[in-house]
């Protein structure tokens, strides 16, 4: 038995059941919504994020996973509100968005100090809340591994191996990128099998994604223009 962390707290693994594992609840710019609060409407957010999570539960899902981290807006006590309202399970992430660099807090001090700020999140609670990450987020673009995402993307492996939760990144099939995450990610030491290449979707390479699924990954799938799935790695090659 696994125990997963939800924003309403630990659930065994198979209770889970239809899950859409990569949903975004809310999305938008962490330093405007703390500077211009103004310019967002909070209730009105959290009625639309209600109408699509009560529209997918009708549909059968029972488990959203939302890879929301800082850089675009994770607000945990908006998942929890929405959970609650919606009876859903919603597993919330840690980890850091961007395609470029990072806070000087971060860029001035080594990879285990961020790693041990994902941890936290995980193990203690997220914005000093008690509600706990389940999986690991982090991204690259088109710009590709740059020197502050190489210190993201290590940091996150170091945070995944202490607490054995999965990764799920965000991909740029087009520059195959998404081959370089795994190279960060083996040479850290992680387990293939805990991680998923988000975006892959994103190109028709099949040889680009077959080389991802041959090193032991997942990857992420679109299955339709506004869901995102998890495509095992059993798939036939």
């Amino acid at each position: 038995m696994v125990s997963v962390n939800t924003v309403t707290g630990k659930v065994d693994s198979k209770q889970l059941g239809c899950t859409l594992v990569h949903e975004h609840l809310l999305l938008r710019s962490d330093s405007v919504a703390i500077q211009f609060p103004h310019l967002y409407d909070d209730q009105s957010n959290f009625l639309k994020a209600v109408e699509q999570v009560k529209a997918v539960k009708s549909q059968g899902v029972h488990t959203i996973c939302d890879p929301t981290v800082m850089g675009i807006g994770r607000d945990i006590r908006f998942m929890e509100r929405v959970a609650y309202e919606t009876e859903m399970k919603i597993i919330a992430a840690t980890g850091i968005y961007s395609y470029n660099d990072i806070p000087p807090i971060f860029q001035n001090r080594d990879i285990n100090y961020l790693a041990d700020v994902f941890i936290r999140d995980i193990e203690v609670g997220i914005q000093n809340t008690s509600i706990k990450a389940g999986f690991l987020k982090c991204t690259a673009d088109a710009a590709g591994i740059t020197e502050d995402l190489d210190k993201v993307f290590r940091a996150i492996a170091r945070a995944q191996k202490v607490t054995g939760v999965p990764i799920m990144t965000h991909s740029h099939p087009e520059s195959g990128n998404g081959l370089k995450q795994m190279d960060i990610f083996e040479d850290e030491g992680v387990d293939p099998k805990f991680i998923m290449i988000g975006h892959c979707g994103d190109t028709d390479n099949i040889d680009y994604i077959t080389q991802i699924l041959k090193r032991g990954a997942f990857i992420g799938m679109v299955a339709t223009d506004k869901h995102h799935y998890l495509m095992k790695r059993e798939i036939p090659l």
